[in-house]
């Protein structure tokens, strides 16, 4: 998980990759919850291929309470490709966001997820 975090793309990314594989959605889920800026951005953006519940209120809490906008963005832009309608209601009020980033990637996720999930239930994952 350190070397997640570094600012060196090539060894960020590959360091994503070999936590995702030798330690699956759980170390994903670690870096996101425990890594710096960096190794939170990229797990939040490896997690799009590991859609469920707990992946989801994870990415949740992440666009909702993460001190790194591009971070934030990551965890929507995931949302973006499987967020369910039960997420919406977390993510509208970011749409509002005072980052120009996170508002248009918080639109962007909106936009998706009502499109994908038209007459699915709402209940807010919390």
């Amino acid at each position: 998980m350190t070397l997640m975090n570094k600012n060196d793309e090539a060894l960020s990314v590959d360091s994503t990759l070999k936590v995702w594989r030798l330690y699956g959605k759980e170390g994903l889920l670690a870096a996101l919850r425990d890594g710096g800026p960096t190794a939170r951005s990229r797990a939040a953006f490896r997690l799009r291929d590991l859609p469920g519940d707990d992946v989801e209120t994870a990415l949740l809490g992440t666009a909702n309470g993460d001190p790194d906008g591009f971070t934030v963005v990551q965890a929507l832009w995931s949302l973006e490709v499987i967020g369910t309608a039960r997420a919406l209601p977390r993510i509208v009020p970011l749409v509002e966001s005072p980052d120009p980033q996170v508002a248009r990637q918080a639109r962007d996720a909106v936009a998706a997820i009502t499109k994908r999930t038209k007459g699915q239930k709402t209940h807010d994952l919390g």
